[in-house]
């Protein structure tokens, strides 16, 4: 009955996993324990992949070059928000 305990993983544990995966990356055990939960529970499974899709769109948003017109927009709205402040 242990080895099922330190199979099994709450969703809270696998949520902090799921998070780490995408930032520092995880231990072979890790990987295991929550590759076991998310086929049991669907709501960590999803959320696991919504927070793939998140950062897939961040590197993208940040990977891209920056609209140089759109830069001095900003800039302009934003000079013009602390003159007027």
């Amino acid at each position: 009955m242990k080895a099922i305990n330190y199979w099994l993983i709450s969703c809270a544990h696998a949520a902090e996993l799921i998070d780490k995966r995408h930032t520092v990356g995880l231990s072979v055990t890790d990987g295991i324990r929550l590759k076991i939960h998310s086929r049991i529970c669907i709501v960590c499974l999803r959320y696991g992949q919504q927070q793939k899709w998140i950062d897939d769109a961040l590197k993208l948003m940040r990977d891209r070059e920056p609209n140089p017109d759109r830069v001095e927009a900003v800039k302009k709205r934003i000079l013009e928000a602390v003159g007027n402040a």
